[in-house]
């Protein structure tokens, strides 16, 4: 499954104009899940709007494209950030913490007659579910040793909302890590908390922005080079996971192709479709035995760059014909080789000869 990028800062566009800009990710930390976009306002829009992941129709690494009009943005919530100080627990007030609620100020403490409470700065989420969790660019992500690195972006399945990827900054001079999203153990308030060590999360593949058609010569090179090489393997790039398709000879060439592809810079996972010749072979077989035309013949299969040989007994010539055709159907088969032997039938001790038709 191919997934989009979710750049943190990216334009936001509707389909008649620019919306503004997306500043935050809502996220159910249950599951670890999208459900919603927050978009700042901006040319067309007055408020921040909460919108939910499916109104995205397509992303590019500077821009989001929405399925709507601006004119539809109206009849999503606003977004709004309200923040309170509350009394901390255990300080003295006369009143109870939640009869007691306060504006905060950019001037230091609220001063509650004559006398201070200490307190607790709260923010309010308007938009969202209380439950939900906000990630933006440069929030922290923990190991189990401390801060190592800061969000940048996100990698994630348009379909379930599900995060793939975090792309993280790290470092004094900072460079990009892919963190997958099984690593990550939870998502607060405060950051992203990963149950790995620095040491572990060093091994994370670093990811290179560069244009996709860079990335695509770069791997059409190295696959081209590769003995045995991989000319025949075709590939699609898609907000970085690069997709192999085609077929190879055996389960270790489709390997090594994916571990060629993993070591090209900009490529952030793989999603390896290729199938090998004996895979394709026993496709081939299982449906020709499948079927009520050949199923009771003596058929074997052979499937080398391309081509299908069938081998074998049939008891008549379309029987013979009907196992040419189902071979040939398949999308990796160029061409089939029709090696099977016509027999006559058996009945009794008698034989009932089946005249040969013109194939």
């Amino acid at each position: 499954m191919f997934g989009i990028t979710l750049n943190i800062g990216a334009a936001v566009h509707c389909k008649n104009g620019r919306a503004g800009r997306l500043v935050k990710i809502v996220i159910d930390p249950h599951t670890k899940r999208i459900t919603d976009l927050i978009v700042e306002k901006g040319h067309l829009q007055k408020k921040d709007r909460v919108l939910p992941l499916s109104a995205v129709e397509l992303t590019t690494k500077d821009d989001i494209y929405l399925k709507i009009d601006c004119a539809a943005l109206a009849n999503y919530p606003e977004y709004r950030e309200v923040e309170f100080r509350t009394p901390a627990p255990g300080a003295y007030n006369p009143y109870r913490s939640d009869e007691v609620l306060h504006w905060a100020t950019a001037y230091g403490p609220v001063i509650l007659d004559d006398y201070h409470v200490p307190q607790i700065r709260q923010t309010i989420r308007e938009g969202i579910d209380p439950e939900e969790k906000v990630l933006e660019r440069g929030m922290p992500i923990y190991s189990l040793e401390g801060m190592v690195a800061k969000i940048d972006h996100l990698l994630v399945n348009p379909e379930t909302g599900d995060i793939l990827y975090v792309i993280a900054r790290k470092g004094i001079f900072p460079y990009q890590v892919i963190i997958p999203m099984t690593a990550v153990d939870e998502i607060g308030e405060k950051g992203v908390y990963i149950r790995k060590t620095n040491e572990e999360i060093q091994d994370f593949a670093r990811y290179t922005p560069r244009p996709p058609a860079d990335i695509l010569q770069d791997l059409r090179q190295r696959l081209d080079d590769a003995i045995p090489n991989f000319r025949h393997v075709q590939l699609d790039l898609q907000n970085g996971i690069m997709r192999l398709f085609g077929h190879v000879k055996n389960e270790a060439q489709r390997q090594e192709a994916e571990k060629i592809a993993r070591g090209v810079s900009g490529v952030v996972d793989v999603d390896n479709a290729l199938t090998t010749s004996a895979a394709i072979r026993d496709e081939i077989l299982a449906a020709i035995q499948a079927d009520e035309r050949t199923q009771a013949q003596e058929i074997d299969v052979a499937f080398q760059q391309g081509i299908a040989t069938l081998t074998g007994v049939v008891t008549s010539p379309e029987a013979r014909r009907a196992a040419e055709e189902i071979a040939a159907q398949y999308p990796h088969v160029i061409a089939v080789v029709n090696d099977l032997e016509v027999q006559p039938k058996i009945i009794g001790e008698e034989m009932v000869a089946v005249p040969l038709q013109e194939q």
